[in-house]
């Protein structure tokens, strides 16, 4: 058998307030509803009956009732304070984070993941993918190996990559016919 739940108390001017809102066309939707569930708490309806009775659950009951019972009416117009805000990440370590993901290559394998760099660079690998999505950077996309820093020719089976020290993935590349790969240009 389920216990009696015991009726809210309220002072007669709070229950004119909450029955005020109630019946107001312009009150927030969610002022309204909370309003609703301290006028039924009040008159002794057991917390699953209220729940049942607004499509709720019984954990949003108790909270609203709690909450009236500690801040009265004022408690069902404010929302409670949140936690602070996510810390930001300092430029610097972006830039470091960025640049060991460029130039650098992880010690054991060919390119970096999120974990590997999260815990070189002492951040999250969250933190990391969050940085890489930013600045555009796909690992799965590119080739192996790391872009060369200086200004460099490559030809290779009839392709030539012009390299600027640009990041990877960011090269430009053309097909030139093999007979012509090691010859210079003239204008």
């Amino acid at each position: 058998m389920a216990r009696k739940s015991i009726p809210l108390s309220m002072s007669r001017n709070q229950r004119k307030l909450l029955e005020t809102w109630v019946r107001a066309k312009t009150i927030p939707q969610r002022v309204f509803f909370r309003a609703r569930i301290c006028l039924l708490a009040a008159d002794g309806l057991s917390n699953t009956a209220i729940a049942q009775e607004l499509n709720t659950c019984r954990p949003t009951v108790l909270l609203w009732k709690r909450r009236f019972e500690k801040h009265g009416p004022d408690g069902l117009t404010k929302d409670a304070p949140r936690g602070p805000s996510p810390k930001k990440i300092a430029r610097e370590k972006v830039r470091a984070i960025m640049e060991a993901t460029l130039y650098t290559d992880p010690p054991n394998g060919n390119r970096w993941t999120t974990r590997t760099l999260a815990e070189a660079q002492g951040v999250s690998n969250a933190t990391v993918a969050r940085i890489w999505k930013a600045h555009g950077y796909k690992p799965h996309r590119r080739k192996t190996g790391n872009a060369s820093r200086s200004n460099e020719l490559k030809v290779r089976s009839g392709v030539m990559s012009l390299l600027r020290g640009v990041p990877r993935g960011r090269t430009s590349t053309q097909s030139v016919s093999p007979e012509f790969a090691g010859k210079k240009r003239t204008n």
